[in-house]
């Protein structure tokens, strides 16, 4: 096998394994929304969930090694441009949220890996708020931080977007598959479902930053508590049956993405 297969197949495993991440998270929540279940899913309440199941330790080692996989594909997406997006604004503005992406799935990654190794310990959301806590103690800051809160959500409407607009298609090729429209609704629900929780995770931020208070910055599981206090568990509920289908669309992303990695 080349060099450039590797990588590529090394891409794709990453991208199951966001797969998975997100399965667990949109199963989990639904099932809590319906009443079937009694705990809000995020990405650190998904791996303490594979933590305590048999092989758990082994199985968050292997996340985390495919979520650098994932993590690689952001970069070159990042810095070498192997989508051919250009150099316009919009090609720039898109280039730098795909590595924004790669450092957020390296957080994730390492926290996976953590826990794999030394088990529960100071929870991830409690290391982001001592770290926020640290930016907001430079001068400007809270205008740092709201600017990352604008980011987020101009990323979160971006996904409802490409949700909207089919365009997540654009280098997916099924082949003639014959589950593909189901796929591709999948697909729909799934960007969308993630775009609003994003545009949520980001209004955290800015208001964190208008407030200057960490306290205020939540991640996913924030997101549905804001979704269901304010619009009732049937619409958390379908956010988080949404991102179900975003995980289940990962692992047809995996398979059938176009991923071209030259050298």
């Amino acid at each position: 096998m080349n060099k450039e297969k590797w990588v590529e197949n090394f891409a794709r495993t990453g991208i199951f394994a966001k797969g998975i991440v997100y399965c667990l998270i949109g199963i989990l929540t639904s099932m809590t929304a319906f009443g079937l279940s009694g705990k809000k899913m995020d990405k650190e309440a998904a791996f303490k969930l594979i933590y305590d199941q048999p092989f758990g330790k082994t199985l968050l080692i292997l996340i985390a090694i495919g979520l650098l996989g994932y993590i690689m594909w952001r970069l070159f997406q990042a810095i070498s441009d192997i989508d051919h997006e250009g150099k316009d604004s919009k090609a720039v503005f898109k280039r730098i949220g795909y590595g924004i992406s790669a450092l957020i799935y390296l957080a994730m990654a390492i926290y996976a890996f953590k826990l794999a190794v030394n088990g529960p310990s100071t929870g991830q959301g409690d290391t982001q708020k001592s770290y926020i806590n640290d930016l907001l103690d430079y001068p400007g800051g809270n205008w740092i931080l709201g600017i990352i809160g604008l980011i987020i959500m101009v990323g979160g409407f971006r996904q409802m977007y490409k949700g909207y607009s089919r365009e997540f298609m654009e280098n997916v090729n099924f082949i003639r598959n014959e589950y593909a429209d189901h796929f591709k609704k999948a697909g729909i629900v799934g960007y969308i479902s993630r775009g609003v929780v994003l545009t949520v995770i980001g209004y955290f931020f800015l208001r964190a930053g208008l407030h200057k208070n960490a306290s205020e910055v939540h991640g996913t599981k924030g997101a549905f508590d804001f979704l269901e206090n304010n619009f009732g568990n049937v619409l958390m509920g379908l956010v988080a049956i949404g991102l179900l289908g975003y995980g289940i669309f990962m692992f047809v992303k995996g398979r059938y993405q176009k991923i071209d990695l030259r050298f």
